[in-house]
Formats: C-alpha cells, structure tokens, sequence
C-alpha cells in the first residue's frame, strides 16, 4: 500500500443525482454510477426507468409512496440483470460479459450482518470473488484502473464510481453531489478506504476496446 504510483482513467463526467430531471435523491447512486460507466466505456445510454424497470420487473411510479430504500439497487444486480450488457434493451444475453461482482471484507467485518442491512439485496453466492486483506483490495483496484476500466463500489449507503489510486489516495466519482462540475473531485484516503467494506462491481475487460 505504499506504493506512490498514481493510476488513472479520463474519468471527465459523472451522473448524479437529478440528472434528466429525476428526483432519485437518496436512492439513485448506483444507477447513476452505472450511467456513468457505460459513458466512460462508449455503451449505449440506459435511463434510471429502464434499469429500474429490468431490476423490479415494474415501471418506476415515484408517487407510489415506497420509501426510497425499496428503490435501491446494488452492484449485483448490475451483473445480474445485465444493466452494462451491450444492448440497448432491458436485460443483458447470454452472449454479453456482464462483468464481476466482488465482496471485500476486512477482518473486522460481520460478513452477513453487512449483507442484511437495509434491503437484502445480495447474498454472499452472488459475488464472484472475496478480497480479504487491504493488499489485495488496493492491487485489485490498481490493476483494473490500469486496465482501462473504472470500477463501481458500495458501501450499503453510498455507492461511487472509482477512478483512480495512488499517492495515498483512491479517487472517486461522486453521484451524491448536486454540483455536476465537482463529482470527479471526491477521493478518500486509502487507509480510510480499506477500513470499510465494499460490494465491488468490475466491467467486463471485453468493454475496455471501446476506449
């Protein structure tokens, strides 16, 4: 982790909250961070309806009085519903690389009582791999960055768009912040940022050619 080496993709716009004059405030950051990804790797734009319509199976009704919590989504279901597939219709193929989903967890972590907050949304059998020691998480992150490929993480609260590491820290994309001009500005120190656990979304390497 002491490696000073900064890596980076062109991140230069992230979606976020209120975007197309939605109001997904407290509830929209992962659909926001899937925009943002499939932007930065050239796919098809996808809105916060049809993504929300492929995860719930129902059109999205902001007036049917559901708390927001019932409109969150997570990084699994971006793989299983394939909202980073190719296509511009509801679901991914069986030929699309919907990528990874991965659980990182430090020592201190109760795996399944971080999995049960909120909606129970992901099961430890949905994700493809689990990191478990802060060495591992920061090379993980390091090597996809320098794959070409951001990444999208979730803290169960928050979820951001992660688009660089280096120099002691792990810089973000922002979908929570109101001022579009200063979404790419965010990053956290990478000690604070292996302190927690995180659902980890990694698009396909397939989707890195587009750049």
């Amino acid at each position: 982790m002491g490696n000073t080496q900064v890596s980076v993709v062109r991140l230069d716009f992230v979606f976020g909250y209120g975007d197309e004059g939605l109001p997904d405030h407290g509830w929209g950051c992962v659909y926001r961070c899937v925009q943002t990804v499939r932007r930065f790797l050239k796919l098809p734009y996808r809105s916060v309806q049809t993504m929300y319509k492929a995860c719930y199976n129902q059109d999205l009704d902001l007036k049917d009085g559901k708390a927001s919590v019932m409109r969150w989504i997570e990084p699994t279901d971006i793989k299983k519903q394939g909202l980073m597939s190719v296509g511009t219709g509801l679901y991914g193929t069986v030929t699309d690389d919907c990528g990874r989903c991965l659980l990182y967890t430090p020592p201190s972590t109760k795996v399944q009582s971080f999995l049960q907050r909120y909606p129970q949304r992901s099961k430890l059998p949905d994700f493809d791999e689990r990191l478990l020691r802060p060495k591992d998480l920061v090379d993980f992150v390091r090597d996809t960055i320098e794959s070409g490929r951001p990444l999208i993480v979730d803290d169960k609260v928050c979820s951001y768009v992660v688009w660089g590491i280096g120099a002691g820290k792990v810089r973000l994309g922002d979908p929570h912040v109101l001022e579009p001009t200063i979404r790419t500005h965010r990053s956290l120190d990478i000690k604070e940022f292996v302190r927690k656990p995180w659902m980890i979304y990694e698009p396909s390497v397939a989707h890195a050619i587009n750049i």
